[in-house]
């Protein structure tokens, strides 16, 4: 979480994809805001999900399922 209040929030998501048959990482950040009860991406902006290419996964926090 980049940042966040009760109104808005912006997530950055670390993510391992694939692109030409080759493993890549990458990070997707969504812009959000808090409207009738659920959080939804913000349409007042032009690009509210945004993605750029990671070298690595350090600084982030792995998030899973636990068994």
């Amino acid at each position: 979480m980049l940042e966040a209040d009760s109104r808005q929030a912006t997530i950055d998501l670390a993510y391992q994809g694939s692109m030409n048959g080759s493993a890549v990482n990458l990070s997707i950040v969504y812009r959000l805001t808090w409207s009738q009860g659920d959080w939804k991406l913000r349409s007042e902006q032009t690009q509210p999900v945004s993605s750029s290419i990671l070298s690595s996964f350090a600084g982030y926090t792995e998030w899973k399922e636990q068994d």
